[in-house]
């Protein structure tokens, strides 16, 4: 591994940002790819070399800023779930286009294995809760976000089909960690609200994946020989309900919870009426992930436990420090 080099795009990100820490310490030459210019970013902690290589939906010149790499990890891209109507369109494009020309660059500057970080949700929204989502389950995407992810992990694949490059299509759940942005981060301030929450009927359980275990397993699939050409679900193994959720913040935070029990049709009704029935479904409905696939074929187990990562998060957030009363 330490003679490897890897090029990651989205190298200033959430994800990103954790992912060349991670290939940095276990020895790798990270090459970090942003989309803002040298002026603005001459810089990224750990990365050895930082390049900047433009909005990915256009054509850039892949082969000189691949050049030397043996491994692609393509992170860069929307990242959030909820896309208003004028976001929509353009937020597929960089997903499909920009993953199709970075893999295409990949395969013609001869870079040994291409991972692509996708999302679980190409496997639809609700689970069932008897059946965790497998990998040789139909895809059913539902959102924009969701059915943009499968359409460009159909273009890795053809591309590494028709070329010596091999592939590697990594799909996580709901990524929590210091710093995450959406869902996480509002789960937080709700928490740290301390208001009474309707949520203490929402007992469905729900993968989830921290941020360094996300890392790790992005590690694992750049250099194990079984990852090649396989797609692989991956979470933390460690699958709670947005209630049992609340309840880890709040510990974390030394705060008390109030979850009252309130009926779901009720809430459904109120969902609809806001235009958040998808947020609906993100508490009240089953979302599993079974992850027996990667930890068969790689030997890969998260590095931390769910209540791990959640300290770890809740102690480097700067305003949700824990609270003593």
């Amino acid at each position: 591994m330490p003679d490897l080099t890897a090029f990651i795009s989205g190298s200033t990100g959430f994800v990103g940002t954790a992912t060349v820490r991670a290939f940095a310490k276990a020895g790798m030459h990270v090459r970090a790819g942003t989309r803002a210019s040298h002026k603005d970013v001459r810089t990224i902690p750990y990365a050895h070399e930082v390049t900047s290589h433009g909005d990915i939906e256009h054509e850039a010149s892949w082969s000189q800023i691949l050049n030397g790499c043996d491994v692609v990890v393509h992170i860069a891209g929307p990242a959030h779930l909820n896309l208003g109507p004028a976001e929509i369109a353009p937020a597929q494009r960089v997903i499909i286009e920009g993953t199709k020309n970075l893999a295409a660059g990949a395969a013609r500057a001869g870079v040994k294995r291409f991972v692509y970080l996708s999302s679980a949700h190409v496997f639809g929204s609700q689970s069932s809760p008897r059946h965790p989502f497998r990998e040789a389950d139909q895809t059913r995407p539902q959102s924009p976000y969701a059915i943009a992810k499968q359409q460009a992990e159909r273009e890795v694949i053809r591309t590494a089909a028709g070329s010596d490059m091999d592939y590697v299509i990594v799909r996580p759940p709901m990524v929590y960690g210091p710093g995450a942005p959406g869902n996480f981060s509002r789960l937080l301030r709700l928490v740290a609200s301390s208001w009474p929450l309707p949520l203490g009927g929402a007992q469905a359980l729900r993968s989830f994946i921290g941020i360094d275990n996300l890392a790790s397993a992005l590690l694992v699939a750049a250099e194990h020989p079984a990852a090649s050409n396989d797609l692989f679900s991956i979470s933390d193994g460690d699958d709670c309900s947005t209630a049992q959720m609340i309840h880890l913040i709040a510990q974390a935070q030394a705060r008390r919870t109030w979850l009252f029990w309130a009926p779901q049709s009720l809430l459904l009704i109120g969902a609809h009426l806001m235009g958040k029935r998808a947020d609906f479904d993100k508490i009240f409905q089953p979302f599993q992930i079974d992850i027996s696939h990667f930890r068969n074929a790689t030997g890969w187990r998260p590095p931390l436990s769910l209540r791990e990562g959640i300290c770890d998060a809740i102690k480097s957030a700067p305003n949700l420090k824990p609270h003593r009363a």
